[in-house]
């Protein structure tokens, strides 16, 4: 099977004619939702309990966020400074050049839709929006197999589907 065509097409900008130039873009924020800190973040569950719930504490000191029952919140991660400096070294990729992004999947998130109609650079990219560092899942795992040869496609459906899932976990 071949792999799924690509989301984005990616394009280095030069600003005014000026190569290498970088400017921070601005922290990706979906269309009509608002940014705020999270101040706590604690897992509830024992460490050994294979899902990872959360209790979160959002401060709304900064910004208006008006909340009522029924409302939904949603978190964006981010990757630490360190490991996406680390994963950029690794790619030999240059963290800060301005790049620009096409957004070719119609199915995408209003929030990867943003990312398009803005300048950003690959550090935001690996900082807000990859789950380069994250524990692969049993989906992800079963949706990998599709890609792999036979041999290790049937051992990442075993992955998926028996007790060796657990390891994967304990390792990663």
């Amino acid at each position: 099977s071949t792999p799924p065509e690509p989301p984005f097409r990616v394009q280095e900008v030069c600003p005014d004619g000026h190569p290498g130039l970088t400017v921070a873009p601005p922290q990706l924020c979906p269309p009509g939702a608002a940014l705020a800190r999270i101040v706590e973040n604690r897992r509830l569950p024992p460490s050994d309990y294979e899902r990872d719930i959360r209790h979160f504490v959002i401060d709304n000191t900064e910004v208006d966020l008006p909340f009522n029952l029924g409302d939904a919140v949603g978190l964006y991660p981010q990757n630490l400074p360190e490991d996406v400096d680390e994963a950029l070294a690794w790619f030999n990729i240059e963290g800060d050049r301005l790049l620009s992004l096409t957004c070719l999947d119609e199915t995408a998130s209003a929030r990867l839709m943003a990312l398009g109609k803005q300048h950003t650079s690959a550090r935001q990219i690996f900082t807000e929006v990859l789950d380069v560092f994250g524990k692969p899942s049993r989906s992800f795992c079963k949706a990998l197999a599709k890609f792999a040869s036979t041999s290790e496609g049937a051992e990442l459906k075993d992955i998926a589907e028996g007790a060796r899932f657990k390891e994967l976990q304990d390792l990663s």
